[in-house]
């Protein structure tokens, strides 16, 4: 199938260095090429940064959302990260496109994941449901997705909103998406294996049981917003947590944002 291809979202200047490593990692292991949706607000910085890199990346408009929601989600601490997720809807009528696997700009691939285009549209993983305690999870994790792309497809998604705010006062695009994909839960063949989605916390646990494809820094603090100060709490919270073998997963990302700022 023709044009094919990665898909990350880019809506704030912060979440640049994890595009660019993204990036470094995609061109060292896969064959489809990343294109970077963006903000029209970003910094010109950002915009000759993926220049200079021959990064591809198309400008799309905000996904309209209601002011109270925006302000509610700024104003929670942990979640105020939410606020500029609903860009990530646009991934779903990118036109030009048979087929595309929307990745977040958090993961690192261990490996090419190629082989998932050639799954149907809308496969994507109950990301945490084998670790202890998360079994009752079955809802999809929008971090990693199949999708086939249809025009106007965003705004049909956005439409939930308001069925979604009536159950919950804070919430992100994946609750959009998982409101709109009600069925998604019993159509098992769109269910990934867990290891192409699996949380660093749980890294451990995981690479006990499958193949860890791609791991996802989930979180308000990603690794490239760490202090060195910051970066040692994680080392020591893997050692007292029991993610031991996530020390050095962690390593590698770190050198993976530092090369693919360099570049």
């Amino acid at each position: 199938m023709a044009n094919q291809a990665y898909v990350t979202v880019l809506s704030t200047d912060e979440y640049l260095p994890g595009v660019l490593a993204l990036n470094k990692n995609i061109n060292e292991l896969c064959s489809f090429p990343l294109l970077v949706l963006t903000s029209g607000m970003l910094d010109a910085a950002t915009y000759a940064s993926l220049e200079h890199r021959n990064i591809r990346f198309v400008k799309v408009d905000d996904v309209d959302i209601p002011a109270e929601l925006m302000q509610a989600t700024k104003e929670h601490s942990w979640y105020s990260h939410w606020v500029k997720s609903f860009l990530k809807l646009r991934v779903f009528d990118l036109p030009g496109h048979d087929k595309i696997v929307a990745i977040d700009c958090d993961m690192m691939l261990m490996e090419s994941i190629d082989e998932i285009f050639a799954l149907p549209d809308m496969s994507a993983v109950i990301a945490g449901r084998s670790y202890p305690g998360n079994e009752h999870w079955g809802d999809l994790n929008s971090g990693l997705m199949v999708i086939v792309p249809r025009e106007g497809y965003s705004g049909q998604i956005a439409a939930v909103i308001p069925e979604v705010e009536a159950a919950k006062i804070i919430f992100g695009d994946q609750d959009l998406i998982q409101a709109f994909f009600s069925g998604w839960r019993e159509n098992v063949e769109l269910h990934m294996p867990e290891g192409y989605n699996v949380y660093f916390n749980h890294y451990q646990h995981y690479r006990k049981i499958e193949t860890v494809k791609v791991v996802h820094f989930v979180g308000r603090e990603k690794p490239w917003m760490m202090s060195i100060a910051e970066i040692c709490r994680e080392y020591v919270k893997c050692l007292v947590k029991g993610n031991i073998a996530g020390i050095p997963v962690l390593r590698k990302y770190l050198k993976l944002l530092k090369e693919g700022s360099d570049e």
